[in-house]
């Protein structure tokens, strides 16, 4: 969970941070902003349906028991596209960048 918070902040932080990268339009495809910066990869605006329905069950493949963190099932919706990295970040590429 926490490194997909910390690659929402450097998504954020690297556009905030780069006033010449060209303008991407989110659903494109792939982009990376230098050389050394993160794949990137558009989100449109939307909604989907996050977590496990009631009366539904999923097992959590590392213990085998039921997830306890998936429920109650919700909407979740974006107003507008954004961008977001591909891959979790690494402790190399959050060197480089901070």
């Amino acid at each position: 969970m926490h490194i997909h918070r910390l690659a929402a902040l450097l998504c954020a932080l690297t556009l905030a941070g780069c006033a010449s990268a060209p303008e991407q339009n989110p659903g494109s495809g792939e982009f990376r902003d230098c050389a050394d910066c993160p794949v990137m990869v558009g989100l449109p605006a939307g909604n989907f349906l996050m977590g496990t329905a009631t009366g539904e069950e999923l097992i959590d493949p590392r213990t085998g028991r039921p997830a306890v963190n998936d429920q109650p099932q919700h909407r979740v919706s974006f107003a507008a596209p954004f961008t977001i990295g591909k891959y979790e970040v690494t402790m190399g590429e959050f060197g480089k960048f901070i």
